[in-house]
């Protein structure tokens, strides 16, 4: 190959990378900036692993990412690199999406990027859902004091941080002017507050009545002006309110979950903002609600998403799906729950 054509190929492959993460994802596909962000880590840690293997950032051109060159940056990703199978199938994802779009822009690439997409994801163990009792999560947000200004304005964060099963980077996103409080709990007087998902996607998220009082005490308290702009959470800097950030919310969840642990030490030692959000949808699913009502609370596009990390059974449920079918036949201690029970029904010897 002449030196021409190669600085040519080179020159393709940076153009194509930047127009990727700079046009395609943020208009064409419209996604957040978090996901350009992660598409980004993604092919520098494959310009990592090519300069380990040899290349410099003069000699990639698109041409080098074989079916072998990719196998072998999964290999390094989890053998060199220590990353686990999902954070490896998600960069993988990534890379593939990158390909598809340089082949429907430069047809000679088509052919490379179709045998790369045929490269398969790695097995990925699903895990048992980790999520508070309803006891361990009510005592956290039990915990702030309510005698001080900021006890009670981390009682009404973490409240509604558990009750919208909010991602914590949009709980400090929210605005005066998202929330639709009604004290009233009747038919038509729900409250609501309006979250921004992905792709600044808005949906609307249920309150409880008890939390709508509670957050309407805190808006009083906190926000006795009218100014709906303003961020619902906040910290004074020269005299402006600025949103609260996510290393706040978090210190702030660690504070009073160690408190609370003292009453209910079930609490688990490593805590944070997600374990709320997937207690509450736990909390949910085992009294019952509908999945397809979970999906929309949590902002999941695909039901996939939601029923590959909610949707089983917990031997509760089971306990309490026989106590109603068989009320008039069952007495006595259910012998099943006993572990050296379970163990001789669960084998193959």
């Amino acid at each position: 190959m002449s030196k021409r054509k190669q600085d040519a190929d080179v020159n393709e492959f940076w153009s194509l990378a930047r127009s990727f993460l700079k046009v395609y994802l943020p208009n064409a596909r419209e996604v957040s900036q978090n996901t350009v962000k992660a598409y980004k880590q993604a092919l520098e840690t494959l310009i990592k692993y090519l300069e380990d293997s040899g290349f410099t950032k003069d000699t990639i051109t698109i041409g080098t990412f074989t079916p072998a060159c990719i196998e072998g940056f999964m290999v390094w990703m989890s053998k060199e690199q220590n990353c686990k199978p999902l954070t490896c199938n998600l960069r993988l994802s990534a890379i593939k999406t990158f390909l598809r779009y340089c082949g429907h822009h430069v047809i000679t690439n088509e052919s490379i990027s179709r045998e790369v997409l045929e490269l398969p994801m790695k097995k990925v163990r699903k895990e048992k859902i980790e999520y508070m009792s309803n006891e361990a999560a009510a005592a956290i947000m039990n915990a702030p004091d309510n005698r001080r200004v900021m006890g009670r304005r981390n009682k009404a964060m973490l409240s509604l941080l558990y009750d919208s099963a909010a991602r914590v980077q949009k709980l400090v996103d929210i605005k005066v002017d998202d929330l639709y409080l009604n004290e009233k709990a009747s038919a038509n007087g729900e409250s609501f507050v309006t979250l921004r998902g992905k792709g600044d996607k808005l949906r609307n998220v249920n309150l409880s009545p008890k939390i709508a009082k509670l957050i309407q005490s805190y808006l009083n308290e906190f926000h006795p002006r009218e100014n709906r702009g303003a961020p619902l959470f906040y910290t004074k800097r020269a005299g402006s309110l600025w949103p609260l950030s996510v290393d706040s919310v978090s210190r702030i969840l660690k504070e009073n979950a160690d408190k609370a642990r003292l009453r209910v030490p079930d609490i688990p030692e490593r805590i944070h903002c997600h374990l709320l959000r997937k207690s509450r949808a736990m909390h949910l699913y085992i009294a019952g609600v509908p999945l397809p009502a979970i999906m929309e609370l949590l902002g999941h596009a695909s039901m996939n998403t939601t029923s590959g990390f909610y949707a089983f059974v917990t031997w509760e449920m089971v306990s309490e799906a026989m106590k109603k079918a068989n009320e008039d036949h069952l007495e006595g201690e259910m012998l099943w729950k006993e572990p050296n029970v379970r163990k001789q029904l669960y084998t193959l010897d």
